[in-house]
C-alpha cells in the first residue's frame, strides 16, 4: 500500500483499482 497527499487523493483511487 502506498501513501496519498490530498492532491494525489485522485490518484489514489486511480492505484487503488489498480491494486486490487
Amino acid at each position: 500500500m502506498k501513501l496519498y497527499f490530498p492532491d494525489v487523493q485522485i490518484e489514489k483511487f486511480d492505484f487503488d483499482e489498480d491494486w486490487l
